[in-house]
């Protein structure tokens, strides 16, 4: 099977048409990894052919409607009304309908399967568990854990669901209770643009932060351990890029503690920019609490920066503990281990040459081509066709 062109098969079977359900669109403030991931799906879709269309909540600055890469985004209702707007507008347009479905669960689900009728694929890239008290008071917090970890999956049991990391998928299973023969793993890819020039790397000690500045990703905390590295490495430069609501807060804190001659908030950046951060950078870190995957760390580690990171669901599998960075259980761990390698150059250079080999295996052509394939054999089966 593992030669067969599904998108050559789309077109024998007459799968011309898929519609995407987002939260957030690629343009909007706060996009991340989620909607990146879509983006490589979908324009990978558009370039072979499929009419491809997109609906998520409004993007602030931006128009309702637009055209990118080959396939048409639709900004429609608030973060709470685009749930229902856009379950309401399948069910009213039925002459617009596409062949094929993909949802994409973040947190809220959008309940495809109760009002869908079409081959449907699930995009999960994790569960949000305590994420829901970072965001809603102790009752919302409450009732939207139930909702996605006891209500939703009663629904979804059947669906075809695709994930990014080993470590998401047992969650689904052991968390959501989702079958596990339903669930496919393929790793994000990562854009040749990201590549290594160790001649580069900073002179001084640089750590680097990149992504949404979102209480999940506890930067404020990152802040209080660096400043303890700071205290043991006088020569270390901060960098924390990205953008979020959480930003004026890491302003006004390095302001307080007057950090600004050697921390960092630029804010978002360009992909030139990035890059050269990526590659100037002699760590990377993560504190965040929840991910489906590391993008960030297995972007700097295509440019030869390992990782420092929490040891948790996502970065777990983006970064090799050990050997293409390393994974702590607490800051005191996080302090040590940023210190110690920040001390070792040697160990830094393996470090980077095994996340550069290990970044090489990570593919977008990939991940497009697990998600062609589930839609086909859903299609395939939906109408009873015979190959």
């Amino acid at each position: 099977m593992a030669d067969i062109d599904y998108y050559e098969l789309a077109n024998r079977v007459n799968l011309k048409s898929v519609h995407v359900l987002g939260w957030r669109d690629l343009d909007d403030a706060e996009a991340g990894g989620s909607e990146l991931h879509a983006h490589e799906i979908l324009r990978r879709f558009a370039d072979h052919g499929l009419a491809v269309s997109m609906r998520t909540s409004v993007a602030y600055g931006h128009s309702k409607y637009q055209q990118r890469s080959g396939y048409s985004v639709s900004r429609k209702g608030s973060r709470y009304t685009v749930f229902f707007r856009s379950a309401a507008s399948w069910i009213v347009h039925e002459d617009k309908r596409s062949q094929a479905l993909i949802e994409i669960w973040n947190g809220m689900p959008f309940f495809s399967p109760v009002w869908s009728n079409v081959p449907r694929l699930t995009i999960i890239h994790h569960v949000h568990g305590e994420m829901w008290r970072l965001v809603f008071n102790n009752y919302l917090a409450t009732l939207g854990q139930q909702l996605e970890e006891k209500i939703a999956p009663l629904f979804y049991k059947k669906e075809t669901i695709l994930t990014p990391s080993e470590s998401t998928a047992t969650e689904l299973t052991d968390n959501l209770k989702l079958p596990k023969e339903n669930i496919h793993v393929v790793h994000p890819g990562i854009d040749t643009k990201f590549s290594a020039d160790l001649s580069l790397k900073s002179e001084y000690p640089l750590v680097i932060s990149v992504g949404r500045l979102v209480p999940v990703k506890r930067h404020l905390e990152l802040l209080k351990i660096l400043m303890q590295v700071k205290e043991q490495i006088d020569s270390l430069k901060v960098i924390i890029a990205g953008d979020g609501y959480e930003r004026q807060n890491l302003i006004d804190f390095v302001n307080e503690k007057k950090l600004q001659d050697w921390v960092l908030l630029p804010g978002r950046i360009s992909d030139g920019e990035l890059i050269s951060l990526y590659r100037s950078a002699s760590l990377i870190v993560s504190n965040s609490m929840r991910e489906g995957w590391g993008l960030t760390l297995a972007e700097a580690a295509a440019c030869g920066t390992p990782a420092v990171a929490t040891n948790i669901i996502g970065h777990r599998d983006s970064v090799k503990n050990g050997q293409t960075g390393y994974l702590v259980d607490s800051s005191i761990e996080f302090v040590a281990r940023v210190t110690e390698l920040l001390n070792k150059p040697e160990e830094l250079l393996q470090l980077s040459k095994n996340a550069q080999v290990m970044a090489r295996e990570c593919s977008w052509d990939l991940v497009a081509d697990k998600a062609i394939e589930l839609l086909v054999k859903g299609f395939i089966q939906k109408h009873k066709i015979s190959i």
